[in-house]
């Protein structure tokens, strides 16, 4: 029976693992994991996870309906952000990874967040880039975008879908459309479903995850774009006020994608919060 249960967990693990693109590398010892955000894969951390590489034992993976993840999207599990988050611990549990720094960007940070909630003894610390807890400007609550222009531009997605890619690609790397960064982009999401881009959009911009998340505990570091178009500086802002143990690097001339396009930054925020964990 134990033999038989054995096989089971490992066959889980490795579907877990196909599923989600998991790939490891690096040296022994802490463990950093990165998950992306919407319109990008686990490609976008390259600069980033070659540093780390050289430091930590690294895993990273793809959300759902993204890069290698393409057909594990499920329009009940991921209509939330709380569905990525069982990806991620589900992710967690397949590496063997028992406790981590998770390194998270837009709905890949929401995921985070969400996983630290139900499992905070997995996590030693959350490092969370162009993260918000609402993106959308709501009674109360004026951190976010306007509704009708988000409105706006999910409606062009489903008029024209490779117009749309070509706008928003420039408008997340802020750079011009035939920069690498905003090539990059745009060759992700052309990689992507057109409904499943418009589905992660949604959930992204529709969560509220606010009095949720207040009650996190885990050390964390917002790292964001002061000239972020997407996750607005007020929202993190907004995260700030709610978590007064966590730490604020505010990145100036920097927009949505600051592991993209200022890699050298994030690492020099890395090496500044990550002292001694390197070594555990």
């Amino acid at each position: 029976m134990q033999r038989a249960d054995r096989a089971q967990g490992e066959e889980w693990s490795e579907a877990v693992l196909r599923r989600h693109g998991v790939t490891v590398a690096g040296r022994r010892g802490a463990v950093l994991v990165f998950g992306h955000g919407f319109a990008t894969d686990q490609r976008v951390w390259g600069t980033v996870r070659a540093w780390a590489d050289r430091r930590f034992r690294t895993v990273a993976f793809d959300l759902a309906g993204c890069g290698a993840a393409a057909g594990a999207y499920d329009d009940l599990r991921h209509a939330t952000p709380d569905g990525f988050a069982d990806d991620l611990l589900a992710v967690l549990d397949a590496a063997g990874v028992d406790r981590c720094v998770y390194l998270g960007h837009e709905l890949g940070a929401m995921a985070g967040m969400l996983a630290a909630l139900k499992a905070p003894d997995r996590f030693e610390r959350l490092i969370l880039l162009s993260a918000g807890a609402c993106l959308l400007k709501r009674p109360g609550y004026r951190a976010g975008l306007d509704p009708l222009a988000v409105r706006s531009v999910l409606g062009l997605m489903t008029v024209n879908y490779p117009r749309w890619i070509r706008e928003y690609a420039a408008l997340a790397a802020g750079a011009p459309p035939d920069a690498p960064a905003t090539v990059a982009v745009a060759r992700s999401l052309a990689a992507m479903r057109p409904d499943i881009a418009l589905a992660h959009a949604s959930t992204l911009f529709q969560a509220d995850l606010r009095g949720w998340v207040d009650g996190l505990t885990v050390p964390s570091v917002l790292v964001h774009g002061a000239d972020d178009p997407v996750v607005p500086a007020a929202a993190v802002h907004h995260l700030h006020a709610v978590w007064p143990f966590a730490a604020l690097d505010l990145l100036p001339g920097v927009g949505h994608m600051p592991h993209l396009t200022a890699a050298d930054r994030v690492i020099g925020v890395l090496e500044n919060r990550l002292k001694g964990v390197t070594t555990a």
